[in-house]
C-alpha cells in the first residue's frame, strides 16, 4: 500500500474517509478553505469538486488559488469530520517529527 496511507505496521496516517472527495461526501466531513492573503474563508462545496473532478480526486496537499476578486493567494483547505470537531489541514507530510 502506498506509504501515505500506511506507514509500517501502523494504521493509516490519513483516515479513508478524507482520501477523496466521494468518501468525504459520503461521510459527511465539512471542508473549508482559508486564504492568508485576504484573510477570507468559507465552506467548500464537495458536490461541486466531486462533479468537475470526479469522486476519486483527491484534496489533500492541495493549494488552489484564492478565488476572492484581487487576491492572488492561494487557500489552505480544512476538514472536520462532524460538528463540534476542530478543522484540521488537509495535509500530508512525508518527513517524520
Amino acid at each position: 500500500m502506498c506509504s501515505l496511507w500506511r506507514m509500517g505496521k501502523n494504521e493509516p496516517l490519513i483516515p479513508a474517509w478524507v482520501r477523496t472527495v466521494g468518501a468525504m461526501r459520503e461521510a459527511g466531513v465539512r471542508v473549508r478553505w482559508s486564504c492568508r492573503t485576504c484573510g477570507q474563508w468559507g465552506d467548500a462545496d464537495l458536490a461541486k469538486v466531486e462533479q468537475a473532478k470526479g469522486p476519486g480526486f483527491s484534496l489533500i496537499n492541495r493549494r488552489p488559488r484564492c478565488r476572492q476578486p484581487g487576491c492572488s493567494g492561494h487557500v489552505l483547505l480544512l476538514y472536520s469530520p462532524a460538528a463540534g470537531t476542530p478543522f484540521r489541514p488537509l495535509q500530508w507530510s512525508s518527513e517524520r517529527i
